[in-house]
């Protein structure tokens, strides 16, 4: 029943992030401490997020420069980052262990499903960068740099995502102010 929920969870994994997103908008009570306290994980989760995707080639190269040669999973870790600084602005305790519980469903098979096909494409490059660099929380050494690509922002359409963030930080002090009227 677990294996299935998470496959599912998995490869639906927007639609469920959307679904608990808006569940969490609703149920948010934020204060200005905590918009002060949330508000910066969630920049650095989007900043993460886009140094990522201004490294990444999808399907054309092993990415293990930039953010990648820090953890294999940057752009998951963002993504984590991200939502811990929405529960912490939305004073939702409660809700910060349904949001762990919900990404730990979503990216363990999603990140299993990608590495079984990079294994696949890259083969023993793939096995070499594994033994190297960690499967998600970041080694603090081993930095290796490449240039940065706005272009592959671009392509990878972050864009969206720094709007739905910014529509998110909308509602949040939206609420703070005037959700008594909600």
């Amino acid at each position: 029943m677990i294996a299935r929920l998470r496959d599912f969870v998995s490869r639906h994994r927007i639609t469920t992030s959307a679904v608990f997103g808006g569940a969490l908008l609703a149920l948010a009570a934020p204060t200005p401490r905590s918009l002060a306290l949330g508000l910066p994980l969630v920049l650095l989760g989007e900043a993460l997020r886009t140094w990522s995707s201004g490294h990444i080639r999808k399907d054309h190269a092993l990415a293990t420069d930039g953010p990648y040669s820090l953890t294999r999973n940057p752009l998951y870790l963002g993504n984590l980052i991200l939502g811990l600084g929405f529960c912490v602005m939305a004073n939702r305790w409660s809700v910060a262990f349904f949001f762990l519980l919900v990404f730990a469903l979503i990216y363990d098979a999603t990140i299993e499903d990608e590495e079984r096909k990079l294994l696949k494409r890259f083969g023993d490059a793939f096995i070499e960068y594994c033994r190297e660099v960690p499967r998600f929380f970041p080694r603090l050494s081993g930095w290796r740099g490449a240039p940065f690509r706005w272009a592959l922002v671009r392509q990878h359409r972050e864009f969206r995502t720094w709007a739905a963030v910014a529509g998110a930080v909308a509602v949040v002090i939206f609420k703070m102010w005037w959700g008594e009227w909600i």
